[in-house]
């Protein structure tokens, strides 16, 4: 929707997810004819609450990487 209606896109301070139309029900009736946004998988997980796939990878990383140093230092 921010794309195709970017040229009625408002920004309100720092805020730019404001619009400005002039037909409203033209808007309203494309939003209907929009399928339902099927969540990916990250997206699922970080609504859950959990961290991303990304974090997880860092955090492991880091891990590995303090238990790599600590075994040097023993």
């Amino acid at each position: 929707m921010k794309f195709k209606y970017e040229g009625q896109r408002r920004a309100i301070g720092n805020f730019t997810e404001y619009f400005d139309f002039a037909d409203i029900k033209a808007v309203l009736r494309d939003l209907r004819r929009m399928p339902a946004k099927v969540l990916t998988s990250v997206e699922e997980t970080i609504l859950a609450g959990m961290p991303s796939p990304t974090m997880q990878a860092m955090v492991r990383a880091r891990l590995e990487q303090d238990i790599a140093t600590q075994r040097v230092a023993q």
